[in-house]
């Protein structure tokens, strides 16, 4: 059997004489104990253990060549350490069924790219999703954010963050709704020059609408509408939101029609007719009800008009049957001005503030046609009427203040309780 001889190298470093033994190449290889300093490059076909001390980093801490975050020191990523586009998405673990709008670092630049392409970061069947919009304002021009079921949308506060455009279109908004979807915490405005103008619109569509401002204004057109919030068929929950439509031959701040009936908590709604219109005819409605029965609760309403149009605070038409309570609601303007207008319609009214003036005839609460009006705990107040009851008409009022006008019936009107601006009370008549 031959030995292998092993060579000796001797080297005096200063005064220290270091003795090296090298095996042969075709040996088992260098073996060293302690520390070891290299003036240039090592290579080597592979290294065995976890690597530690050669990197400071624990074998456990690399996984197909990822490195955890508990083996990063805070701040020890910087954007002077890392090279133009060395980082990308697939290569950081961001939170899964997320996508973030940002003026700069984000996925997307708008929300209307990032809801186009939601298909690509929320794959889903009524699986919920997030679109995030960091601060800034997102001018979408003429194309519509539409919502997608189980994708909310929020945004960073409704001072913070504006999507806005100019939208001509009277089947689409800035932002269009969707079933089991939520938005919050942005602002919608729409200043679309042409003859309709929607910032919110939901189409058989019944959304949350949390925190959010809604803004339409009608720029342009002969004839032009203005839409805060269009409800067509749909029924949203609408909680601390604030509508505002000027500008419109028409105006409205919020519009139900076709069987909407949405839950409105602490909204702030506010329309004013400013536009040029036909022949100065500007009209204005804070809320406006065809066929439909929203509930309504802690709802403050201001109609303005100007010209020759009529202004309303809430028109109820064709068979709406709103639950109004807690509500302040103030009209002014205006050929004719009506605090509540109603049409064949039955609202019930509790605790309800109404004021109606500034106008050639200024009505509190007006009926006619037909339909039951139920007026409890509040107080209407009308320059030229306090209540006018057409023929038809039924109107039961209890416990509630008349101020100002006197009181036009031709129908029937129930009062219970009722007493005048001057407190004198009428036990079962209308003063």
């Amino acid at each position: 059997m031959k030995k292998q001889i092993s060579r000796i190298f001797v080297a005096l470093f200063g005064t220290t004489l270091i003795t090296l033994f090298v095996q042969p190449a075709w040996g088992a290889g260098v073996k060293i104990n302690g520390d070891i300093s290299v003036s240039g490059g090592v290579s080597a076909t592979s290294f065995s253990g976890n690597g530690s001390g050669l990197t400071g980093i624990t074998g456990a801490a690399i996984s197909n060549s990822s490195i955890t975050v508990n083996n990063l020191a805070d701040n020890a990523v910087t954007t002077d350490k890392l090279a133009a586009d060395a980082v990308t998405r697939d290569k950081i673990a961001f939170y899964g069924k997320v996508a973030v709008v940002a003026k700069s670092g984000g996925d997307y630049a708008d929300p209307y790219t990032a809801m186009n392409d939601y298909a690509n970061w929320c794959p889903r069947t009524a699986t919920p999703c997030l679109l995030k919009i960091m601060p800034g304002v997102y001018d979408v021009g003429t194309n519509t954010t539409t919502m997608q079921p189980y994708i909310d949308i929020e945004g960073s506060g409704e001072n913070t963050t504006v999507i806005q455009g100019g939208i001509d279109n009277s089947n689409a908004g800035i932002l269009n709704g969707a079933n089991y979807a939520e938005v919050r915490f942005l602002t919608v405005k729409n200043t679309g020059g042409g003859n309709s103008v929607i910032a919110i619109y939901n189409a058989s569509a019944s959304p949350k609408i949390t925190n959010v401002t809604a803004i339409a204004v009608a720029t342009g057109g002969f004839i032009n509408y203005s839409y805060g919030v269009y409800n067509n068929a749909s029924s949203p929950v609408m909680t601390n939101v604030t509508v505002t439509a000027s500008g419109g031959t028409l105006s409205y701040g919020v519009l139900n029609q076709n069987a909407s009936s949405p839950k409105m908590n602490n909204v702030s709604i506010s329309a004013s007719g400013t536009g040029a219109g036909s022949g100065g005819s500007n009209t204005s409605y804070g809320v406006y009800n065809y066929s439909s029965s929203p509930k309504m609760t802690n709802v403050f309403v201001t109609a303005g008009g100007a010209g020759g149009g009529n202004t309303y605070g809430v028109d109820n038409e064709s068979s709406s049957s709103p639950m109004m309570t807690n509500m302040i609601i103030s009209a002014s303007g205006g050929q004719f001005c009506f605090g509540v207008y109603n049409y064949a319609s039955s609202p019930v009214m509790t605790s309800v503030s109404v004021t109606a003036e500034g106008s050639v005839n200024s009505t509190g609460v007006a009926t006619s046609s037909s339909g039951t009006v139920k007026i409890n705990h509040s107080v209407i107040k009308g320059a030229s009427h306090t209540i006018s009851n057409a023929a038809g008409v039924i109107t039961r009022v209890g416990n509630t203040q008349l101020d100002g006008g006197d009181v036009s019936n031709a129908g029937t009107l129930t009062c219970a309780g009722v007493y005048n601006e001057n407190y004198v009370f009428s036990v079962d008549t209308c003063p």
